[in-house]
């Protein structure tokens, strides 16, 4: 039996982080009998083929079996149509999708060309499947007793077999580097381009990455473990609890890696670093034992203490990056963060004080309970962590509007709220709309406030200027317009630190192009104060830049209820969102969905 595995291709252009979980399949299913002529990956995230090309690719290889690693959700669309397109052609080979879209299962089983869903890890289910479907072909009956699958019956049934069983943390993303063929220096790259200058900002503001030792070594992405110990309301995930891999495998991989490749820095990945203290004491041991360099991403920032930022920054570690999501103590209750403020805000602290000032302040905006009120409390919050410091920029923000990805409990509010259609018909509609959108595309986002559309879309940059402007009253213009050339010219902060740069090498942008042009990043940019003054227009100004995309009538729609809110026609308050988890809210306090299908009810929870 042939296997052809694909992944999705993610955003606009081909990302850094390997596709693990293909690599990891394939190295699962060789570790278990498989032979490398049965078993093949094309990473259309890389390649990014059209579809036609794509198509015949695997016409050409002719699979038994097509798998389709499906990360997020926004790849429903892409899923869809290559999915129909092969099983017009190959209507024999049998289709099977993994990932966070197997979700949406009942919308891939009825409306796409899937024939089945992989319900959480898939290296043990795969596995179970290859093995069956040889003699099972298309009699689906004989797929029951695989853990791990849902599909649709010969008699027309949804059926699931459960989630599948994990593997133990030990052989967690056990991959082979070889099965990434002509790409892999894609993800094994060097850190300096050809002018010298750092490719990962989070390595710019040390000064060990630019010792003469390390200018040749590689740079890649490193997976540590899987999982997560939060519980955040607008995440979906298949893993229950969080697997570190055991520090001994990781070094012996390392190692591998540091012989072949010449690696020297790395991002070690989990979703939340920190959570087991005495291992991240272990692994900052042994990365400091092997001179690596490495910054921390995704780090818990209520497991931070002035103890293990010393040991992480002993160890190489360069820069260390929260997810906060918010400055809101009723939005941390609603997301399930299970951190409080101070917490966050004395992790924040600890880390600029240290001296990692490329970190970067993370939110998600829009959730359910959104308020003027909550958002001028994530401001204030903004404006402490980014004002700790003068050479913190200002700048580093990355503000997300939240989106409802299948599920996850904010999914679910959507569809009981009336925000998303129930049926299968209307929950297609949601996926395909949102299909290959940035989660920083307002228009894409569902507004789950009770506040106009175009008041939600200008908190965003509210909380920039604000921020930008307490930075500017705190270290003066001078120092702003130094990190905003740090940011547009990749000069290296120390170098900014150790130097004296003169303001006039910035080049200020003509006002009237900025506003002829809607280029609102550009106004904030370069006239911030100004911008700062006008803050009450930026409802407006967030129209005006997209009346093309909306069209006329949406435009006018949106422009009235904003003015009716603000001469308090329309100032009724809906239904207000208590501080608590949003899962609580939509498990206790909202009605059941009827029509909804038992066998989805595990899958639209998530596992926790």
């Amino acid at each position: 039996m042939k296997l052809l595995l694909i992944n999705t291709p993610n955003r606009v252009n081909p990302c850094e982080f390997p596709p693990y979980a293909c690599l990891s399949l394939m190295k699962y299913l060789k570790k278990n009998g498989y032979k490398d002529d049965e078993l093949d990956f094309y990473n259309v995230d890389y390649h990014r083929p059209e579809l036609d090309e794509l198509l015949e690719i695997i016409k050409e290889k002719k699979p038994d079996v097509l798998g389709i690693s499906a990360v997020v959700s926004t790849s429903y669309k892409f899923t869809k149509e290559i999915s129909l397109l092969v099983k017009k052609e190959l209507p024999d080979t049998k289709i099977i999708v993994g990932g966070n879209l197997a979700a949406s299962a009942e919308i891939l089983l009825r409306k796409t060309g899937t024939d089945f869903c992989v319900l959480g890890e898939g290296e043990n289910i795969l596995l179970d499947f290859m093995n069956r479907v040889q003699d099972a072909g298309s009699d689906f009956s004989r797929y029951r007793n695989i853990k791990g699958l849902v599909f649709v019956n010969n008699d027309g049934e949804i059926i699931s077999t459960g989630y599948g069983n994990d593997l133990p943390k030990e052989e967690l993303y056990d991959i082979d580097w070889s099965d990434l063929k002509e790409s892999t220096s894609h993800y094994i790259f060097d850190l300096f381009d050809n002018q010298g200058n750092v490719t990962v900002k989070y390595f710019g503001t040390d000064k060990r990455v630019f010792e003469p030792h390390r200018r040749n070594k590689k740079c890649m992405v490193f997976i540590i473990g899987k999982g997560c110990v939060a519980k955040c309301t607008f995440c979906h995930r298949w893993d229950k609890g969080i697997r570190h891999i055991p520090i001994d495998i990781l070094m012996e991989r390392l190692d591998e890696l540091i012989e072949k490749y010449n690696v020297g820095f790395v991002s070690p990945q989990i979703e939340a670093l920190g959570c087991d203290k005495k291992w991240l004491y272990e692994l900052c041991g042994e990365l400091k034992k092997r001179n690596v360099l490495w910054y921390a991403g995704a780090v818990r920032a209520k497991s931070m203490s002035q103890e293990l930022i010393d040991k992480m920054d002993e160890s190489g570690c360069t820069s260390i990056i929260y997810g906060l999501e918010t400055g809101s103590r009723k939005m941390l209750e609603v997301m399930e963060k299970k951190t409080s403020l101070e917490e966050n805000m004395k992790a924040q602290e600890l880390t600029i004080n240290k001296g990692y000032y490329s970190t970067v302040l993370q939110f998600v905006l829009g959730m359910p309970g959104e308020s003027p009120e909550t958002i001028k409390e994530s401001s204030e919050f903004s404006q402490f962590c980014m004002t700790l410091n003068k050479w913190t920029n200002p700048h580093d923000l990355s503000i997300n509007y939240v989106q409802a990805l299948p599920g996850t409990p904010l999914y679910e509010f959507a569809r009981k709220k009336g925000l998303i259609g129930i049926s299968i018909e209307d929950e297609e509609k949601y996926l395909l709309d949102v299909s290959d959108k940035n989660a920083t595309d307002p228009i894409a986002a569902i507004n789950f406030t009770e506040y106009p559309v175009i008041l939600y879309w200008s908190w965003k940059y509210k909380i920039y200027l604000e921020t930008i402007y307490a930075y500017i009253n705190k270290y003066g213009k001078r120092q702003y317009f130094l990190m905003t050339m740090k940011s547009d010219e990749n000069t290296p902060l120390i170098d900014l630190i150790n130097q004296e740069v003169k303001q006039e090498h910035i080049k200020v942008p003509s006002l009237l192009r900025l506003v002829l042009s809607k280029n609102l990043k550009g106004l904030i940019k370069f006239y911030p104060v100004l911008l700062y003054r006008l803050r009450s227009l930026l409802p407006l100004f967030m129209l005006a830049s997209r009346v093309k995309i909306l069209g006329f009538r949406k435009s006018f729609e949106y422009l009235k209820e904003y003015l009716l809110f603000l001469i308090g026609c329309n100032n009724e308050s809906g239904e207000v969102i208590k501080a608590q988890s949003l899962r609580k809210t939509v498990d206790t306090d909202l009605p059941p969905i009827k029509s909804d299908s038992i066998v989805m009810i595990p899958l639209r929870k998530g596992r926790w």
